[in-house]
Formats: C-alpha cells, structure tokens, sequence
C-alpha cells in the first residue's frame, strides 16, 4: 500500500472547498474527499498505522 500527501482543493477564489486522501493498492489508485482536514488526516492515518504495523511483524 502506498499512501500519498493529503491534497487541499480551491475553488477559483482560493477558498479550501474540501481535502482528498489518495492511495494505492496493487497498483489501482483510490481517492476519498472530506470536508474538514481533520476527517482526512483521521481516515488517513488507519491503513498508514495497518501498514506500519505489517511491516513490524514480519
């Protein structure tokens, strides 16, 4: 799994209008949007945790 920055979206104004959480998993790339930045950093962090902690494992 391979997770990537979470990216902050503008409207032409510049205005934050929601944040996005990409990641990958055998090679297919997914998104998820969120409103506020605490949702994503919150949703983000699970599968980087999960992921940490196969790697501690083996």
């Amino acid at each position: 799994m391979r997770s990537y920055k979470t990216e902050v979206r503008k409207n032409t104004s510049g205005k934050v209008t929601f944040y996005r959480v990409r990641w990958s998993t055998t090679g297919k790339e997914r998104k998820k949007t969120f409103q506020k930045s605490a949702q994503a950093d919150a949703f983000r962090s699970s599968p980087v945790t999960a992921a940490h902690e196969e790697k501690r494992s083996i």
